[in-house]
């Protein structure tokens, strides 16, 4: 799902950083589901519930291949490089580079939509999008998104 999200959602000429570790964390979807809602993207109680449960406990990430310009790299590895600045990180993975940590992610009970969320980093900020994705076609697809603002 993963492979499929990032394939559909980066600029394949830059490299993009995924940190190969979930964080424990309370999206707060309970709240942002009334917004949603009102809008007419309601986030179904299966896909909320699954969500919930499987990002209150941190989980790391396999590296899987199939997503050009990709580079895993440790929480751990992440915070020193980043505690040097934008720049040690810019000089060791290039300008234009970004990185990115996502949630595990929930599913509804037939498999075919999917909630997550990245908060992706680049020179000058960041920010935290959830996304509503849906399998057609042997391929996921976002239905639509919200900015978190990095919840």
């Amino acid at each position: 799902m993963y492979a499929d999200f990032l394939r559909g959602q980066r600029d394949p000429s830059h490299l993009t950083v995924l940190v190969t570790s979930t964080d424990a964390r309370d999206y707060g979807l309970e709240n942002r589901n009334w917004q949603l809602a009102a809008q007419g993207h309601g986030i179904p109680l299966e896909i909320r519930a699954d969500f919930q449960t499987k990002n209150d406990k941190d989980c790391r990430i396999e590296p899987f291949s199939g997503v050009p310009n990709l580079k895993f790299i440790s929480r751990s590895e992440e915070h020193k490089i980043l505690a040097g600045g934008w720049t040690e990180f810019e000089k060791r993975y290039g300008k234009g580079s970004d990185v990115d940590t996502v949630s595990r992610v929930g599913f509804n009970q037939d498999k075919n939509l999917a909630l997550l969320h990245v908060l992706g980093a680049v020179q000058g900020g960041g920010a935290g999008v959830l996304y509503l994705l849906e399998r057609k076609d042997k391929a996921w697809t976002v239905k639509w998104y919200i900015q978190t603002a990095g919840v």
